[in-house]
């Protein structure tokens, strides 16, 4: 349980880098 306890929370700091950097990361997709 501990492995799934620090993939949820890894899972949730990428979730809250996505929503911060989310529209970053889409502009450079795009401009490629």
């Amino acid at each position: 349980f501990c492995h799934l306890r620090v993939a949820q929370g890894m899972v949730a700091r990428c979730a809250i880098i996505l929503s911060r950097f989310g529209v970053a990361s889409i502009n450079c997709a795009a401009r490629r």
